[in-house]
């Protein structure tokens, strides 16, 4: 018959109730007609493999892209076992076992499968077990989602091993920095010795003066020179975490007045002024060598791209429990797209910007990589064309426990019950 027709309604009789329960029904396989077409659209279209199998684990259904993925045609699946044509070689971070362990609890599974497809090679699947139960509450089918991660799987095992690589060759690099920074340091440690008993005629008189000024050129190239190698060669056991800290408490203030005093004489040579406002007494707990070295290629930095008649100002201050370090110039500043930049290893201002050629671009990369490791504040602000401020702020040391206290504890008398 027409099963599409409608039976009118007049009066409400038992006929009435009948058709109006036909009505109901035709709307309801309609509206199940529609869903059932959506849900197939999207099974025949979704990118992913899915099959549904029934109580003995054969296959019901299966759509385009699992029998893409597979290399099967229907014909030869449906029907069958999905271990009879689809060898499951491996589970990738699991157990088998644990996906038959969920799905007899109920349980959704996910892991990592690989499979054999039908060409003989591998497929690797992120798979997804979703059991389907009836009414008396026992497992009627199985529903199987396979997303094809194959090439990901494959672009994973080449970033591990770049990675592996760019590990190696780091290593490599460090250690031959080590190695030549140590090579560098020896001889040019016996330059600047010589050259400074020459310039200071510690053997005896020169007659010609042009020696000791050469004398000089070669001690202050030696010690340029290698202030550099030892500048790389922190920076490389600092990457390799293979830097020894020698943490001492000490004044950084005093520190500071003692670099303000020698960077004096150098700045002086381009018309430049360094000012200090030492104001705090209190002792921080770093590296006083390492400290110094920092201090010392901030405080070039400053001179070197200040203008002529400019200043640099060296603040120290306590506030709260901290004591504030300040290096502050009126110089060129820094462009606004150069800023985060700055911190890089061997990243360099335009050039122009510049007024000593020299330097490996290295100073303010291992200031920022020291403090990171010290847990010391790090902040660099500029404006170009104003000047340059680098912040560090260092905790206060704790106060060493005197020895008239330490003698006060060891002096307890111990008491032992009977």
């Amino acid at each position: 018959g027409d099963y599409q027709a409608r039976v009118p309604l007049a009066k409400i009789t038992e006929f009435d109730k009948l058709a109006y329960q036909w009505n109901s029904l035709l709307d309801f396989r309609d509206v199940a007609q529609g869903q059932n077409l959506v849900l197939s659209t999207l099974l025949e279209h979704v990118p992913v493999g899915i099959d549904v199998t029934d109580r003995k684990g054969n296959i019901e259904y299966a759509n385009p892209t699992f029998l893409k993925m597979v290399g099967f045609p229907l014909a030869e699946v449906i029907g069958k076992s999905p271990d009879s044509f689809l060898t499951s070689k491996k589970v990738l971070h699991a157990d088998i076992g644990d996906s038959l362990v969920a799905i007899t609890n109920g349980e959704t599974w996910t892991g990592e499968v690989v499979y054999g497809r039908k060409n003989g090679t591998n497929l690797v699947c992120s798979t997804t077990f979703v059991p389907i139960f009836n009414r008396d509450d026992k497992i009627e089918r199985l529903i199987s989602v396979r997303l094809d991660i194959t090439d990901l799987k494959k672009h994973e095992k080449s970033l591990i091993r770049a990675k592996i690589k760019a590990e190696t060759a780091d290593k490599a690099k460090s250690e031959f920095l080590t190695n030549m920074s140590h090579e560098l340091r020896t001889p040019l440690n016996a330059i600047i010795g010589f050259s400074e008993l020459m310039a200071e005629e510690k053997l005896g008189p020169i007659e010609n003066n042009d020696y000791i000024e050469f004398s000089r050129l070669i001690e202050t190239s030696s010690r340029t020179l290698l202030s550099s190698i030892n500048l790389v060669l922190d920076m490389s056991r600092l990457d390799a975490h293979r830097l020894q800290l020698n943490e001492t408490r000490f004044c950084v203030s005093e520190l500071l007045r003692k670099l303000v005093k020698s960077k004096s004489v150098d700045a002086q040579m381009f018309g430049i002024k360094i000012k200090g406002d030492l104001q705090s007494k209190s002792k921080i707990l770093t590296d006083q060598r390492m400290l110094h070295q920092i201090f010392g290629y901030l405080i070039s930095n400053a001179v070197r791209f200040n203008n002529e008649g400019g200043q640099v100002l060296i603040s120290a201050k306590e506030v709260g429990k901290k004591v504030v370090v300040a290096i502050k110039d009126n110089g060129i500043g820094i462009p606004k797209q150069d800023l985060p930049k700055v911190t890089d290893p061997f990243f360099r201002v335009d050039s122009s910007l510049d007024r000593m050629k020299d330097g490996a671009g290295l100073g303010l990369t291992l200031a920022k990589k020291f403090s990171r490791e010290q847990n010391i504040g790090f902040d660099i602000t500029s404006k170009f064309g104003k000047g340059t401020t680098v912040t560090l702020t260092f905790p206060i040391a704790k106060t060493r426990p005197t020895s008239a206290a330490a003698t006060t504890r060891t002096e307890a008398p111990l008491v032992v019950s009977a």
